[in-house]
């Protein structure tokens, strides 16, 4: 079942169960856009080794290694994956504007875990820092910007009953 069907299928189970109402809309959201900085990237393309032979069992493509809290090491991945790692610790989606398409080995250092509060409105007090530098040591940016997004907007939702 792809997941298209599975959230068509979650959205008609609480319709009946909750009375849900609800519609989309398109509003304009925060996002990252993960970009090349004005030197270009300080790392290298994934080279092939004899050890990364796939194995049965063995993850050889898109592999993360923690060697420390704040230290990720990349092993043969794609941009994507690398901005879905970086969403991870933010505030916000990370989309991948780098225009790199090959797969690649890196480390992002420092790469903290950041503490704010995500029912707050604003993340203005939290402090970014740490992570905008592991990416800066890559020859990479995050430029914050909006975009369009399609937003799910609750209009009504009856509470369970015990």
């Amino acid at each position: 079942m792809d997941a298209a069907t599975k959230r068509t299928m979650i959205g008609v189970a609480l319709a009946e169960s909750f009375n849900l109402k609800s519609h989309t809309e398109i509003l304009p959201r925060p996002v990252y856009n993960l970009v090349v900085a004005k030197d270009g990237p300080k790392f290298a393309a994934h080279k092939v080794r004899p050890e990364d032979a796939p194995d049965v069992g063995k993850l050889t493509k898109g592999e993360v290694h923690w060697t420390e809290y704040d230290t990720a090491n990349y092993f043969n991945v794609t941009m994507g994956f690398v901005a879905a790692g970086l969403a991870a610790r933010l505030d916000r989606p990370v989309v991948d504007k780098t225009g790199l398409t090959g797969q690649y080995d890196l480390t992002v250092h420092p790469l903290p875990i950041t503490h704010y509060d995500p029912k707050a409105t604003t993340v203005e007090n939290t402090d970014f820092s740490g992570i905008l530098d592991g990416v800066k040591n890559l020859g990479l940016r995050l430029e914050p910007v909006k975009v369009p997004t399609n937003v799910l907007i609750i209009d009504h939702i009856d509470r369970p009953t015990e």
